[in-house]
């Protein structure tokens, strides 16, 4: 599908680059902690914590102490709560390559010159994020995914075209989880 990948690859090994310069050795927020708590919980089973001592960021309960934060973007760190508080930071990184990626294609589908990859991948906003735990980078996914899959609808016809259209509207809602 990318006839033209070099910058692309050349976009992501930048990314890379700057992730492994400024690597967040831990979290620099209280929301951070919140989601990585509440990833931590979700992956035992609970939302509950029970020692006071924990619970920092939490709201009391009759139960316990219960995260503060919705549990959507929770969700999706637990795969990545295994590998402890530095390395789950990777979650964004990849996110963020995903990101890059899907741009990539979105760019291709659209028949626009690939060199505009360097302007989503080196955005400064976006490469703060790709370094914090913040759920915005997950909803841009499910955006810029959703938004291929309504490109690639319009290139098809009748039935084929209704299903990705029905897969676009479906990973569109996704964003907003």
């Amino acid at each position: 599908m990318l006839k033209n990948n070099k910058p692309l690859i050349i976009c992501l090994v930048l990314v890379i680059l700057i992730f492994a310069l400024a690597f967040p050795s831990f979290y620099a927020s209280g929301d951070e902690h919140s989601y990585i708590k509440t990833a931590n919980l979700l992956s035992k089973g609970s939302v509950v914590e029970e020692k006071v001592l924990y619970a920092a960021g939490s709201v009391q309960t009759d139960q316990g102490f219960i995260p503060n934060v919705a549990i959507n973007f929770p969700l999706f760190l637990i795969p990545f709560v295994f590998l402890g508080i530095p390395l789950i930071f990777f979650f964004s990184l990849l996110l963020h390559i995903v990101n890059t990626t899907l741009f990539s294609l979105i760019l291709s589908k659209l028949i626009l010159p690939q060199i505009y990859v360097f302007l989503y991948a080196v955005f400064p906003a976006l490469l703060w994020l790709s370094r914090t735990l913040y759920p915005q980078l997950l909803a841009i996914t499910f955006l810029l995914a959703g938004f291929l899959l309504y490109v690639h609808a319009d290139s098809l016809k009748n039935n084929p075209k209704r299903i990705f259209l029905f897969l676009s509207a479906f990973v569109f809602g996704f964003a907003v989880f």
